[in-house]
């Protein structure tokens, strides 16, 4: 819906994975029992949990994760450039062949319509699609693979939580330590009620009305600003469907995101008074450069504690000396897809304009970004984790724009089609995917990789459509707002402003790396040595992203409520509330997945 209509409401947006949880509840209740009279066949646990593994990767396709920045990026180049802004020069005509829709009518029509009587002219973007397209098959693989090379070592030496995994886990029927379904449970059906009502009467209403005047906030969730510290804005916002997420997260990762995103508004607020210039940074840069940088550093030292941690286990991969039974792909097979695909997106990134240095470099960041966020997400269950930088974000801070030169500098803009609103990727979903497949036991678990990659082409081809079909007949100009019309600004604005600024490596800005890793560091040696220690190291990598500044509230409740029930009701009373915030989260996904059904009925 995001190539058709200019607003949105998330349905594919972020890691809570709306749309897949919608689906996949549908597909595990309501219809399997006309599945079984027409088939005569129950789906089995195994079936469910292929069907949640596919849709982990197909959601990435619409809009975060690929499609909404490839189209958008690639045609609004052109299209947004004007002789005021001086883009052709600059932009255009350093874009190398191939990677970019020909300017012309085709970008024009692509934005406003075909004119009656006239023919799309869907050849421009076999280039595009094509180098795009590869590109992105090549990331998920090599994520995918990656994934399996990490998935016992999380999962069965340092036992990673998986909190998002719960409810799916529920849906398939592999859910441990569970006495009776949960579909049994009224508490779990009134979570999923009072939930579903919340969020689609908002929606509803907004969508009917056109104005938000008869629902009670005109979004599907309820929030206020408020600024404080000199204009430094600040948001309560309470969606109860993240609450429902927040109380699978344990209390000291809920107490270390919400404690620590004050802790650094706090902060940037004291500075701002003292007449600090927190600079906003390149696209994507989360509380300008100086916060950016100090979450990048923790974010870096996560990575580096995960590899350090798993060290042991990936050299027994590498060496062929532990058992891959079980495993989607063999190890060596996992290898080679990892150290071969890495290679060709390197040439790949060449391609783009970037010199063979910088290529690595931008890889390189864009696989840490991926790797850490998706230990957090393992590691904390937070459904609205954002990395807190860019793959080009953190060259142009750490080598400067004035060591690039004009092409690279266009080079790494490219970069924000696949590594810059880091939101939604396929590391992070592969690997829920790959911890619901391990714990439903599939006889044949290697059949997941054909099928998940089938689903995920087939997800691609459905959406190139979609993304061609829909801006040509309706104008790109009335679909999304921020992905057809925002975005190109944004992004292709900032490359066109630095490209003469001359910035030199700042060595501030490695300090500032440093600082992040360190604070990391030592947050991460008191919560492992001193059990009274409350705060887990994990929120300072995220404190000032842009969920977290919207959730952070919704956060805090689930942290109360979690606290107050443990330390009243004990274990037993956690266990006997659980069914009531599955519920929540069952019944919020279903009430963006109505919403998003009025939508297109209402268009």
């Amino acid at each position: 819906g995001y190539e058709r209509f200019p607003d949105q409401q998330g349905f594919t947006d972020s890691f809570a994975t709306f749309g897949g949880l919608c689906l996949h509840f549908i597909i595990c209740w309501p219809l399997a029992g006309p599945v079984y009279k027409l088939t005569h066949r129950l789906l089995t646990t195994a079936d469910k949990a292929l069907i949640y593994f596919c849709l982990m990767l197909a959601t990435v396709v619409p809009s975060m994760g690929h499609a909404g920045y490839l189209f958008p990026l690639t045609a609004g180049l052109s299209y947004y450039a004007r002789p005021d802004n001086h883009w052709q020069t600059h932009l255009v005509d350093r874009a190398p062949p191939g990677l970019i829709p020909r300017p012309g009518l085709a970008v024009t029509w692509y934005y406003e319509g075909v004119p009656v009587g006239e023919k799309a002219p869907w050849g421009v973007w076999l280039g595009p699609m094509g180098f795009w397209g590869l590109f992105f098959l090549l990331v998920c693989t090599v994520s995918l693979a990656f994934m399996v090379l990490m998935r016992k070592q999380w999962q069965e030496h340092e036992h990673l939580a998986y909190p998002l995994t719960a409810l799916p886990l529920e849906l398939v029927g592999a859910a441990q330590l569970r006495d009776q379904p949960l579909f049994r449970s009224g508490l779990f059906w009134v979570g999923v009620v009072v939930a579903f009502a919340l969020i689609f009467y908002n929606g509803f209403t907004f969508l009917v009305s056109g104005t938000g005047l008869m629902a009670l906030n005109p979004l599907p969730y309820y929030r206020v600003y408020f600024n404080l510290f000199r204009g430094t804005g600040g948001v309560l916002d309470f969606n109860i469907l993240f609450v429902g997420l927040g109380y699978l997260v344990t209390t000291d990762a809920l107490l270390s995101i919400w404690s620590f995103h004050w802790l650094t508004t706090l902060v940037a607020g004291v500075l701002t008074i003292l007449g600090v210039n927190l600079s906003q940074g390149p696209p994507h840069a989360m509380g300008g450069t100086a916060l950016a940088m100090v979450q990048t550093g923790s974010l870096l030292f996560v990575v580096g504690g995960a590899l350090w941690t798993a060290r042991q286990h990936l050299a027994l991969t590498w060496r062929g000396r532990l058992s891959d039974e079980g495993e989607i792909a063999s190890y060596r097979m996992c290898w080679t897809a990892v150290l071969a695909g890495l290679a060709v997106l390197w040439y790949l990134l060449t391609m783009t304009g970037l010199g063979p240095g910088i290529a690595l470099a931008t890889l390189l960041s864009g696989m840490m970004l991926f790797l850490g966020t998706t230990q957090l997400l393992a590691l904390t269950g937070f459904g609205s984790l954002r990395a807190p930088n860019s793959a080009s974000g953190m060259v142009f801070d750490l080598v400067g724009t004035g060591n690039l030169g004009p092409q690279q500098m266009v080079g790494l803009g490219f970069s924000y089609i696949w590594a810059g609103d880091l939101n939604l990727f396929s590391m992070g979903t592969g690997a829920m995917g790959l911890r619901v497949l391990d714990l439903a036991h599939l006889d044949r678990p290697r059949v997941a990789v054909p099928t998940g990659m089938v689903a995920l082409v087939a997800s691609m081809v459905a959406c190139y459509a979609c993304y061609l079909y829909f801006p040509y007949r309706y104008g790109g100009v009335n679909a999304s707002g921020w992905f057809f019309n925002g975005s190109p600004g944004y992004h292709w604005g900032w490359i066109a402003n630095h490209l003469q600024s001359g910035e030199p490596t700042s060595v501030v800005n490695w300090l500032l790396l440093l600082l992040g890793a360190s604070l990391t560091a030592l947050v991460s040696w008191l919560h492992r040595g001193f059990t009274w220690w409350p705060v887990h190291p994990a929120g300072l990598a995220i404190s000032a992203t842009q969920p977290v500044r919207i959730n952070w509230f919704s956060c805090f409740v689930a942290w109360l409520v979690k606290l107050l029930l443990l330390h009243y009701g004990g274990p037993r009373a956690y266990r006997a509330a659980l069914p009531l915030f599955l519920g929540f989260i069952a019944g919020g996904s279903l009430g963006y997945g109505m919403n998003f059904v009025v939508k297109i009925l209402t268009a």
